[in-house]
C-alpha cells in the first residue's frame, strides 16, 4: 500500500468542494453534504489557509452560496446553511481570508444573518425545537465575529453632523454592520442555551479590548446580564464576564450601570474567590469603578460602608 503524501487527503477535500461549487449543474444537496462534512472532518484542527485553492474556496463559498440571492435563504435546508457557516469559520481562522470576506460584503451579510437568528433564538425559546438550528448558527456566527473585533471593518467611525455632534465624548458613529453586531451580542447575555451564552461572552471580551467597541458596548444594555452571570453561573461563565466587565468598566456610563443597586456588593462577594483570574478581572473592575470621575467618591463610600476594604487588602 502506498504511502498518501501530507494532508493529501485534506488537499483532496478542498479540491472536491471547488468542483462540486465550481459546477453550473442544480445543486445535489446530498452530495454538497458530504462535501462539505469531509472538508470540515479534514480541516478540524488547521489554522493556516494560505493557498489559492483555499482563496477559490471562499470566494465560491461567498457568491454561490453564503451571499446568493437568487433563492430565499430560508428555501436552503438549515443544516446545509450551517455547514456553509461552519466552513467559512473555519476559513477566517486564518486572517489572510479576511480581506476577500470584508471586500465580497460578507461582514455585512453576517450581520444580517446574525440578527435574523437572535430574533429566532429568543422567539423559539423554550419551545419543542423544529430543527431549524438557530442555536447552531448562532455559535458559528459568533465564531467569526470574534475575529474581526480588531479589524478596520467594524472599527470605523463615521463623523455625522456639526462641531458639536459628540459632545458625549464619542469620536463618531459605528457603521450600521458594527451596530447590528454589538446590539445582537448584548442580547444574547441573555440567552438560555449554555454554548450561545458562552460564546456571546467570548466575542464581547474580545471586542470590548477595543476602545471604540468599549464606547459603543457601554451605550446598551451589558451590566444587568453580566452581574446575573457573575452572582448565578459556574466559574466558567464567571470568568468570561468579569473580563467583560474589568475592559467594560473603564467607560463612565457603564461603570455607574454596574456599580448601582446590588452591583458592588456582587463584585465585592467574588474577590476573594480563590480563582487567580477571576479575582484579578474583578480587582480590575473595582479600579475602574472608583477612578470613575463622576461616581469614583461614591463607590469608595460605598465600599467602606460594605466592608469592602479588608476584602480588596
Amino acid at each position: 500500500m502506498s504511502a498518501r503524501p501530507p494532508n493529501g487527503g485534506a488537499s483532496a477535500t478542498v479540491r472536491a468542494l471547488v468542483s462540486h461549487l465550481s459546477a453550473d449543474a442544480p445543486v445535489d444537496m446530498a452530495a454538497e453534504k458530504a462535501r462539505l462534512d469531509d472538508f470540515l472532518t479534514h480541516h478540524a484542527n488547521r489554522y493556516s489557509f494560505a493557498g489559492d485553492d483555499h482563496a477559490e474556496l471562499l470566494s465560491l463559498l461567498l457568491k454561490r452560496r453564503f451571499l446568493a440571492r437568487s433563492e430565499g435563504p430560508r428555501s436552503v435546508p438549515a443544516d446545509q446553511r450551517l455547514r456553509v457557516l461552519q466552513a467559512l469559520r473555519v476559513l477566517l481562522r486564518d486572517r489572510r481570508q479576511h480581506r476577500a470576506f470584508v471586500s465580497a460584503g460578507a461582514l455585512d451579510h453576517l450581520a444580517r444573518v446574525f440578527a435574523a437568528c437572535t430574533t429566532d433564538h429568543f422567539r423559539l425559546a423554550g419551545g419543542p425545537g423544529d430543527g431549524d438550528y438557530t442555536s447552531e448558527m448562532l455559535v458559528e456566527v459568533l465564531s467569526i465575529v470574534k475575529r474581526f473585533a480588531g479589524s478596520g471593518a467594524l472599527l470605523a467611525r463615521t463623523r455625522t453632523g456639526g462641531a458639536d455632534a459628540h459632545a458625549d465624548g464619542r469620536d463618531g458613529e459605528p457603521s450600521d454592520t458594527a451596530c447590528a453586531l454589538l446590539e445582537g451580542i448584548a442580547l444574547l447575555l441573555r440567552s438560555p442555551d449554555a454554548l450561545v451564552l458562552q460564546c456571546a461572552l467570548v466575542a464581547l471580551v474580545q471586542l470590548a479590548r477595543h476602545h471604540a467597541h468599549r464606547e459603543d458596548l457601554a451605550q446598551l444594555d451589558c451590566a444587568e446580564p453580566l452581574l446575573r452571570i457573575l452572582a448565578d453561573y459556574d466559574t466558567g461563565f464567571k470568568n468570561l464576564a468579569a473580563e467583560a466587565c474589568s475592559h467594560l468598566a473603564r467607560e463612565p456610563r457603564f461603570a455607574r450601570a454596574l456599580s448601582s443597586g446590588d452591583g458592588l456588593g456582587v463584585v465585592l462577594s467574588l474577590v476573594h474567590s480563590e480563582d487567580s483570574r477571576l479575582a484579578l478581572c474583578l480587582l480590575h473592575t473595582l479600579e475602574a469603578l472608583l477612578g470613575d470621575s463622576e461616581r469614583g467618591a461614591e463607590v469608595s463610600r460605598e465600599l467602606r460602608h460594605l466592608g469592602g476594604l479588608p476584602l480588596v487588602l
